[in-house]
């Protein structure tokens, strides 16, 4: 069996040749030599070292299994520098939920494109046609990528996903030709684990990856609680009980160090008492608890009213004086700065009791220019929207003096009114709505009134 294949020689010596050139150019011996002190820092060497074990025992139970031996270790150094290490780097997957980042892995592991790459990678052309594919392949990659997702760059990256797809198919349909020609000395004992290898070591790497984003996640929240939670001693108690108050549960933790600036941390039971609330909350997204209509909206049903437009919220949680529910924005043309939409939903802890769209206009359009029809129909089909979810075939009856008449409305005690402030806003208030800044006034004076209470020699009169 060859060592490399012609694609892997090929690669081979254009990272040679690449890497060769930038060491000649003096300018790039300085970021590369600080690329190498970065990669050689103890906790990245900690975590490689760490990793290269999980590899090599996952192939000495492979080995047990009859699923590995010793001309395999090509397809693991290769599967482990290109999979492995690469899902190291990735910094977006540690940044996600540790449960998540394993499913999605699981289902990129058995999914069809393992099978495809498999296929390309076994059937290559000879080292001359590689050695022009592979940096002509590197180049159409590097610049659809570039081009994805960038203002004024749609057409050019539409035009090299089309070539990367030609690309891809064209690969796969010369693997199969060659497959076709070649079942016999296809369908070996060698081919099979050669195939099987990389995706058992991944889906035994999966463990390892769900360990490493817990410890991560534990990691980057103990170090943002020194900002909400001044006391030192408080702080010290805090992250030794992380552990016993989330186990695994990393979404639920950083969640809840995001609620901490926004509510008090002065002691341990006042932090203990924001754990217990977000499990409280957690639950409720478990249970959806109906809402009767005369008490307000059940926030978690709410949250969805606008998915349809392309604006659901994010997670309902503890703000200033009440909860609320946010969602991103989504912009309606092309420029970062132009016209958009926002959803949010706030309430108590259980109610929803207030739904605010809210459309912004582009912040370097001049006064003088009408906002794009487009802008205008994309508000109102998510104010319609917006209003059908809370009065049902009823909306109408508001309808006519939201657009033409005092743009307020009121039905069943529900407030409907459009609201002029920086752009436009569709605010749908129910009777039962509190104003945060009350809750919070109320608060002050009711801690107050305790303090007072608690003094000895005087009393409440």
């Amino acid at each position: 069996m060859e060592i490399l294949n012609p694609r892997e020689q090929a690669s081979l010596i254009w990272f040679i040749a690449v890497f060769g050139w930038l060491i000649w150019k003096a300018k790039a011996w300085g970021a590369l030599m600080g690329l190498f002190r970065s990669f050689f820092k103890p906790l990245l060497l900690t975590v490689v070292g760490l990793m290269a074990l999980w590899v090599a025992a996952s192939a000495w139970v492979l080995a047990r299994l009859g699923f590995w031996d010793i001309a395999n270790l090509k397809t693991t150094l290769i599967w482990f520098v290109a999979f492995a290490l690469g899902w190291m780097f990735d910094v977006k997957r540690w940044e996600g939920d540790p449960g998540d980042m394993a499913k999605a892995a699981a289902r990129e592991i058995l999914g069809v494109t393992t099978v495809v790459t498999f296929l390309a990678e076994t059937y290559t052309f000879n080292i001359w046609g590689e050695l022009i594919l592979v940096p002509m392949a590197s180049f159409i990659v590097l610049m659809g990528t570039f081009a994805q997702g960038r203002e004024g760059h749609e057409v050019v990256a539409k035009f090299f996903g089309a070539l990367i797809s030609i690309i891809g198919l064209s690969l796969l349909a010369y693997a199969v030709w060659r497959l076709f020609g070649d079942l016999r000395g296809f369908a070996t004992p060698e081919t099979g684990r050669e195939f099987a290898v990389p995706a058992l070591l991944s889906l035994l790497f999966i463990p390892f990856m769900y360990g490493v984003g817990v410890w991560n996640g534990y990691g980057e929240v103990s170090r943002r609680l020194a900002f909400p939670i001044k006391d030192p001693e408080v702080l010290a108690s805090v992250k030794r009980r992380l552990l016993l108050w989330f186990g695994l549960d990393v979404s639920l933790m950083r969640r809840w160090a995001r609620t901490l600036f926004k509510v008090e941390t002065g002691t341990l039971a006042d932090v203990r008492r924001a754990v217990l609330v977000m499990k409280s909350a957690r639950r409720r997204e478990l249970l959806k608890p109906h809402v009767p209509p005369e008490f307000g909206w059940s926030p978690y049903r709410a949250a969805k009213f606008l998915s349809g437009q392309g604006l659901k919220t994010g997670t309902y949680d503890p703000s200033y004086g009440e909860w609320s529910a946010l969602s991103q924005s989504r912009l309606l043309t092309k420029s970062s700065l132009g016209d958009g939409l926002s959803y949010s939903i706030s309430g108590t802890d259980e109610i929803a009791t207030q739904l605010v769209l809210s459309f912004y206009a582009d912040r370097l359009r001049k006064d003088d220019e009408e906002t794009p029809d487009a802008s205008i129909k994309a508000l109102g089909n998510a104010s319609t929207a917006l209003l059908t979810k809370v009065f049902g075939t009823r909306f109408a009856e508001v309808s006519g003096d939201l657009t033409e008449g005092p743009r307020r409305a009121v039905l069943d005690g529900v407030t409907v009114q459009f609201i002029e402030d920086e752009g436009t806003k569709l605010v749908i208030t129910h009777p039962l709505h509190r104003d945060p800044d009350d809750v919070i006034a109320e608060a002050i004076l009711s801690d107050a009134g305790a303090a007072s209470t608690a003094v000895p020699g005087r009393s409440g009169s």
